[in-house]
């Protein structure tokens, strides 16, 4: 027979490993939460870039957005759900075209906030060459930053990218 003092003591205990297990818990599901922030759009919709602009990419079409982080459209944007490194990776294509001299530029940029992190750079890329380019970069960002991605041209033609999902695409992650 056990004394109200032993019962007493066995329910403090047992209420002792439920709040640790409880703290446990949620403190993985926190961790896997700050950790696992994934985001991948792409565009299908044949977005044009006028020569000797800048645009802001929109990759208007969800594969997964782990945050919800993404606004679309002519401001397209990942607002960081954290602070943290994010790696990111854009691939783009433009259709074929004709528009490309020697001297005439393509160039891709990885911005957090309006600022380039990352820009790649290709000239001379020939007449009639579907043209397409890959940027990988790591941002640090703090909470709510902005990370988008540009393209510049100046084929002196309004140039037409990809309309296949698979080669205009956006992947973020925090790292």
């Amino acid at each position: 027979m056990t004394s109200i003092l032993e019962e007493t003591l066995i329910d403090i205990l047992d209420d002792i490993k439920d709040t640790q297990l409880r703290v446990s818990r949620l403190e993985r599901k926190q961790y896997r939460s700050a950790r696992s922030t994934v985001a991948r759009y792409n565009t299908n919709a044949g977005n044009t870039v006028a020569s000797g602009s800048t645009d802001v990419i929109d990759f208007e079409d969800q594969v997964i957005d782990t945050h919800s982080a993404v606004t679309t459209g002519a401001s397209w944007n990942f607002a960081t759900p954290s602070a943290g490194y994010y790696l990111v990776v854009v691939h783009l294509a433009f259709q074929s075209s004709s528009a490309w001299a020697d001297a005439e530029i393509l160039q891709i940029a990885i911005r957090n906030e309006g600022a380039n992190v990352a820009a790649i750079q290709w000239t001379g890329l020939g007449a009639t060459a579907t043209n397409a380019g890959i940027i990988a970069g790591v941002v640090n960002a703090a909470k709510a930053d902005a990370i988008d991605a540009t393209v510049f041209q100046n084929s002196g033609s309004t140039l037409t990218m990809n309309t296949s999902a698979a080669q205009t695409v956006i992947d973020i992650m925090k790292v």
